[in-house]
């Protein structure tokens, strides 16, 4: 049975960005007390949420499903969408958005070893075919081999395609589709600049950028590890 990701990103005003993970502040326990709500969800095994390291406003919630039946009709992150509506940077879709990744590649967070997370969104269009996936993943089998294992510098990897059609591009102005999003789990940041300097990094790109209907990609990093309470 495959397990379903919910996974939310928040775009916050500056000061909501800085009092959302610390418990001292008013916000800061709001948000934790909504992340125990979510935790005693009947089918949701796990919660992980972050901010983005390169984007210090955008906060990731991550919420592991037991099965994607689990996860039907409901979205887990409703109370906490509750308690961030006001502190948004703006209404855009891309500041406030939901998707559900299946398989859900949770399993390579909270990995003491691997403490950054890569998270890399390659986009498609909405009406990518099954002609056109089959294609895409033997492009991305090649890919991913070259430019996250030969190096053997990334702890673990995993990815899954998003069960929504049309996620918002994460710079608002983008065209919503369909995204194969891949984590990858680093010792640093600096162990992960260093992989990009193998020769199989540098060979995958060609092979990555001929991807059939690829629109574009996104990259940054979040903790891999939960704050201390």
């Amino acid at each position: 049975m495959s397990t379903c990701a919910e996974i939310t990103v928040f775009r916050l005003q500056e000061a909501a960005a800085v009092q959302v993970l610390d418990r001292s502040t008013e916000l800061g326990q709001s948000f934790f007390d909504a992340i125990q709500a979510i935790q005693g969800i009947l089918g949701v095994q796990k919660v992980h949420y972050s901010l983005s390291i390169e984007r210090p406003d955008e906060l990731w919630l991550c919420v592991n499903w037991e099965s994607e039946e689990s996860c039907k009709n409901k979205l887990a992150s409703e109370g906490v969408k509750t308690i961030l509506q006001p502190f948004l940077k703006d209404k855009a879709p891309s500041s406030n958005h939901t998707f559900h990744v299946s398989p859900s590649p949770y399993h390579v967070l909270n990995d003491p070893t691997a403490p950054i997370v890569e998270i890399f969104r390659i986009f498609f269009p909405a009406d990518t075919t099954d002609a056109d996936l089959e294609a895409i993943h033997a492009h991305w089998k090649k890919c991913s081999t070259l430019a996250i294992y030969s190096g053997g510098i990334a702890r673990g990897a995993a990815w899954g395609w998003t069960k929504e059609r049309e996620v918002p591009h994460p710079d608002g102005e983008g065209e919503p589709g369909f995204h194969l999003v891949v984590l990858v789990t680093w010792e640093s940041l600096a162990r992960h600049l260093e992989n990009n300097d193998t020769e199989g990094f540098k060979e995958s790109a060609q092979i990555f950028h001929d991807m059939p209907r690829l629109v574009g990609y996104d990259m940054m990093h979040i903790n891999g590890l939960l704050p201390e309470a």
